[in-house]
């Protein structure tokens, strides 16, 4: 099993097996262009597959508008497109806003949101597969 991980300005991204990429941003965080730009393209250069994503936001991260006005995924080669993202977060507004910029531009793979890390994980889980959960 590898493990690695690789610091940036928002978060920390690492992974312990070959298919899932953990993004655990910052306490504090502000989630705009430049910095989830940086997350996307760490998580770009560990995988050269699609992998499985799980986003791991704090309470306290905040959000910026300007998110909305582009694809977060749009500069993302092809197979580096994850196979699913779960995020996990207990901000509910963080969520509804991420939630609407991912209805605004939606994505080739499946998108879910948590409040439990345990939910996503099995969520997440190749076999378990399913419609996201509806909140």
């Amino acid at each position: 099993m590898q493990c690695f991980s690789y610091a940036t300005k928002l978060a920390l991204v690492g992974s312990e097996t070959q298919d899932l990429l953990v993004v655990s941003f910052r306490p504090e965080a502000v989630l705009d262009q430049e910095g989830m730009a940086e997350c996307l393209t760490t998580c770009n250069s560990i995988a050269s597959m699609p992998v499985r994503h799980l986003w791991v936001i704090p309470q306290d991260a905040f959000f910026c508008l300007s998110l909305m006005k582009q694809d977060l995924f749009s500069s993302s080669a092809p197979a580096a497109l994850p196979s699913a993202l779960a995020v996990v977060s207990s901000n509910r507004l963080l969520n509804q806003l991420l939630g609407i910029s991912f209805a605004y531009h939606p994505q080739k793979f499946p998108v879910a949101f948590f409040h439990s890390h345990v939910a996503a994980i099995a969520w997440l889980d190749p076999v378990n597969l399913a419609p996201a959960p509806q909140f």
